[in-house]
């Protein structure tokens, strides 16, 4: 047992940590970060091997088009489709930035007005020299590729994606009201309606995906963001990634990882359902399951299942999450069918088809006041200047982003 989790940790630790003060037991690398979120209340704790760097960014060519996202009060930013730039010489041209929402290792997140449809996104910008120092080449091909490809209501939108020299941009619907995590550390926890709301619309997203062939491998409160109307949109898709039988990488934020990544045997869509049932426990109980600042003992606990169960917590629930985290994949709940999870006692009188179409009214509205309302995300230092767009040198990485 031990040689399992020793060799997990060394193929993780091996990176600098980050200087910065988390709240997540496990310090982070940070890598491919939230193209909307806050890193000011995120626990920033998502790592990935550097040993094995995924190598297939599979190819989602046809983007679905049969979503509308919904109209909200204030109006929504991407209520019509964007126009396409026609007037500048870099794409980037046509946005002006507002301010900074966001900031990574690999760049910064924009909130950005366009000029053309005067409508507000999020920018997500990448330095290319840093992507490629850090070998994130591939899973930033990989993360333009799956999101290019989705279209689901509690799925953040992508609306394009360009690069000048020395830079990579996404450009994403603008989501208002922050991170589910800054409401969940406000309430302390949630009760049982409000984490079945939040679970049932993380559920669906999760099925849109794993009938794809998509496992997301990130979920947590941090990756999950509040919409004007209060319904939930996934965003940060750095470490998703198209698996049709097993992947081996070992990714994702260590509280929330499945027992099969910690013993690098490989694993499936299923780390998924584990990581929905210590997103539902942390709902619940205001903490996730499994919580160590040393990561062998982490990893241990995670491996025994040693999940501490509150005396209030209701006996569906419990059985909901003894389900979820089962150690066995094959025999954890939702691996065989999605609707041994929808049909669960925990979601009795929840109509899921209601759910989809958003007519279930959200436990917490944001309290937005306009389109460009940044209310709900932390102040940043603003650059001195943006000089994005400029052509001031031969730019030896664009061959890499071929997509961009």
């Amino acid at each position: 047992m031990d040689s399992i989790i020793t060799r997990g940790v060394e193929s993780i630790l091996h990176f600098p940590r980050s200087k910065k003060e988390h709240k997540r037991s496990v310090p982070r690398i940070s890598l491919p970060f939230s193209p909307i979120c806050s890193r000011s209340s995120s626990r920033s704790t998502s790592i990935i091997s550097n040993l094995s760097l995924e190598d297939d960014a599979s190819s989602l060519k046809s983007r679905a088009n049969d979503y509308t996202p919904p109209t909200s009060v204030p109006p929504s930013p991407i209520s019509s489709p964007i126009v396409k730039p026609t007037c500048q010489s870099n794409p980037i041209d046509n946005y002006s930035i507002k301010r900074t929402l966001g900031t990574g290792c690999l760049g910064r997140v924009h909130l950005a007005q366009n000029r053309l449809d005067n409508r507000y996104y999020a920018i997500k910008t990448m330095d290319k020299h840093n992507v490629v120092q850090k070998r994130q080449t591939d899973h930033i091909n990989n993360e333009r590729s799956i999101l290019h490809g989705v279209s689901h209501p509690f799925l953040v939108n992508l609306i394009e994606t360009f690069q000048d020299d020395s830079h990579l941009f996404f450009v994403m619907e603008y989501v208002q009201g922050g991170e589910l995590f800054r409401i969940l550390r406000e309430h302390k926890r949630f009760n049982e309606k409000t984490a079945r709301f939040y679970a049932a619309e993380v559920i669906l997203a999760l099925e849109y995906l794993h009938e794809r062939d998509i496992a997301y491998r990130d979920i947590k409160p941090e990756n999950i963001l509040l919409d004007a109307d209060g319904h939930i949109k996934i965003v940060d898709f750095g470490f998703a990634k198209k698996v049709s039988d097993v992947t081996w990488t070992v990714c994702g934020t260590p509280d929330y990882f499945a027992p099969e990544i910690i013993k690098s045997k490989g694993y499936s869509k299923a780390v998924d359902w584990w990581s929905l049932g210590v997103l539902i426990y942390e709902m619940l109980v205001g903490r996730p399951p499994f919580e160590d600042k040393h990561p062998i003992e982490l990893y241990q606990k995670i491996l025994e299942c040693r999940v501490p169960w509150p005396e209030d917590i209701s006996p569906e629930a419990k059985d909901l999450l003894q389900g979820l985290l089962t150690p066995d994949p094959e025999k954890r709940l939702g691996h065989h069918s999605i609707d041994d999870i929808k049909s669960h006692p925990f979601f009795q009188g929840l109509n899921f088809e209601q759910v989809l179409k958003r007519n279930i009214d959200p436990p917490f509205r944001p309290e937005i006041s306009s389109a460009s309302d940044t209310s709900c995300f932390a102040r940043f230092e603003e650059p001195s200047e943006v000089t994005y767009g400029q052509m001031r040198f031969a730019d030896p990485y664009r061959s890499q982003f071929p997509d961009f």
